[in-house]
């Protein structure tokens, strides 16, 4: 199970999904394992009130699982009051942390659900029709993706009573209805699929009596394990790595149109905590007075010696050659290249 191909790339990756995911699978671990010791529940509750605290639409995972410990009457009376002081323990605790860091008493929960949905906050960042999510699920992996999917969903409804299937389908229906779709909502969903897939494995049975299918799957998971394993989650980050490297501080460095040292709209402080804004062409002339500056692009066609022509420029960085990058394959995708250049006054010294 831990060999999934995506549950590595998910948990090495701090995310409010992906960390209440975490405590969600601590609390229903102790609440299902250990329901006779008194510490193992309080802390099960504990840890379903950080599960909420950390996403707040992780609520309907909390809600669905003790709607079925109250269903199946798991718990003793007493068990009960354990699990609640555990809970409201830490979601007091919560509501201070909200005191100090807003500055005032608010709610922060009520206020998310205020913004978002019913003033909208959430539409504006984009809105999806309701079967997004299995369209992302078909083309993300295929078929490995898709059949992920759709065993989840066989699971769901051939076993109605598990607790995961308590948790885990409202949690997905909810996120159907939601207009703003974005496949890391889904997160904690992926994070416990392969267990029920595994619990109920009707639709594995079957894939497994086709051995070349069945190896065709495996070879697919392990290679994406390892690609996803060993790659960083965004295509910049060797740039970043070479400019840290690289770039003294206080170097001026220049653009046109975009940004290329841009990440959602700023530099990442953490990878170039040496970098300014940069300055952008058309608004700023360069110091000709330095001995070298940068200029970085995220296109082939920018040529450096047509922008500075007092200058001589050396390429430094490209994340591909420029004849992969116009190529067709790569124009399709989403992926642009960083471009970075040193120019140096004629008469200077290169490198």
């Amino acid at each position: 199970l831990f060999l999934v191909w995506y549950l590595p790339y998910f948990h090495a990756r701090t995310s409010s999904e992906n960390l209440s995911a975490s405590f969600f699978a601590l609390a229903f671990a102790l609440v299902l394992n250990s329901p006779h010791l008194r510490i193992a529940t309080f802390m099960s509750g504990f840890y379903l009130a950080l599960c909420f605290e950390s996403r707040y639409q992780s609520g309907i995972l909390v809600a669905g699982l003790l709607a079925w410990l109250l269903w199946n009457r798991k718990l003793a009376l007493s068990r009960w009051l354990t699990l609640s002081s555990g809970f409201l323990l830490c979601f007091f605790l919560a509501r201070i942390i909200d005191y100090w860091g807003y500055e005032t008493l608010t709610f922060a929960p009520w206020n998310y659900f205020k913004v978002n949905l019913l003033q909208g906050e959430a539409s504006r960042h984009g809105v999806s029709s309701w079967w997004q999510y299995f369209y992302f699920f078909i083309k993300v992996l295929p078929p490995l993706s898709t059949l992920l999917f759709a065993g989840t969903l066989v699971a769901f409804f051939k076993a109605p009573k598990d607790p995961l299937t308590w948790c885990c389908m409202p949690f997905f229906i909810l996120h159907l209805l939601i207009a703003q779709k974005e496949a890391r909502f889904l997160f904690p969903l992926a994070t416990f699929a392969p267990i029920l897939i595994f619990k109920h494995p009707s639709l594995l049975l079957w894939i497994f009596r086709y051995k070349t299918l069945s190896r065709l799957l495996l070879l697919i998971n392990a290679v994406a394990l390892l690609v996803l394993s060993l790659s960083p989650a965004k295509s910049e980050m060797p740039f970043y790595q070479f400019a840290h490297q690289t770039l003294p501080t206080g170097s001026d460095y220049f653009f046109k149109g975009e940004n290329p040292f841009f990440m959602n709209d700023r530099v990442p402080r953490f990878y170039l905590p040496q970098l300014g804004l940069g300055k952008k062409l058309g608004e700023i002339a360069p110091d000709t007075s330095r001995e070298s500056i940068f200029f970085v692009s995220m296109n082939w066609s920018e040529k450096p010696e047509e922008i500075f022509a007092d200058r001589r420029c050396e390429l430094r960085y490209s994340d591909l050659s420029q004849k992969i990058s116009e190529s067709k394959w790569v124009k399709r995708s989403k992926f642009r290249p960083r471009i970075l250049y040193e120019c140096f006054r004629v008469g200077g010294v290169g490198r």
